[in-house]
């Protein structure tokens, strides 16, 4: 959420020791789409919900980044999702993603075709996080990446009935768990 990545930018503030004029972080540019902001080195963007709104960001920003030279920018995603088999409260860090038919790819319609990418995530980054991760309960498994919130995740509680029962949405998340999935 916005909120969520105005906190981050305020903690990010306070552990780099970066005052923030105003005393607060504040987002550039238009905030329609999503609202971005910037803490020193570390950038921090809410995008909402799903992998469209993703891509929309990750578009224009890689864009922004490359029109201001940055090279070789660090990308990481945090959010909050349900884990799969795994006790609350705990962390996953994704090692690779999933589609909504749990092949470890990201798939788009581009020109009528469907243009496809590997979805394998930075292992030496989350091996950097997995030490500095202190008492924190952190698990590696992969994340489903969806294209819609209700459905696409398996859930019951959306506002249109889904063609699917109880018992198949469990199927399925077995399924899930033993192709690696933890979230």
């Amino acid at each position: 959420s916005a909120l969520r990545a105005k906190d981050f930018a305020e903690k990010t503030a306070q552990r780099l020791r970066i005052p923030l004029p105003g005393g607060e972080p504040k987002p550039y540019g238009k905030t329609e789409r999503y609202e971005l902001y910037k803490v020193g080195p570390v950038m921090s963007v809410s995008h909402g919900i799903g992998m469209p709104s993703l891509s929309v960001m990750l578009h224009e920003v890689v864009k922004l980044l490359h029109h201001a030279g940055v090279k070789d920018p660090t990308f990481l995603r945090l959010g909050t999702s349900a884990s799969i088999g795994l006790e609350p409260g705990t962390v996953v860090l994704a090692e690779e993603g999933l589609n909504g038919k749990l092949e470890p790819r990201y798939e788009l319609p581009v020109l009528g075709e469907v243009k496809s990418w590997p979805t394998k995530l930075n292992g030496d980054l989350n091996r950097r996080i997995m030490e500095a991760r202190d008492q924190i309960k952190v698990v590696l498994g992969k994340t489903i990446g969806a294209d819609d919130f209700y459905e696409g995740q398996a859930r019951l509680d959306g506002a249109l009935v889904p063609d699917y029962t109880e018992k198949e949405q469990k199927a399925f998340l077995r399924r899930a768990y033993a192709a690696g999935a933890r979230n």
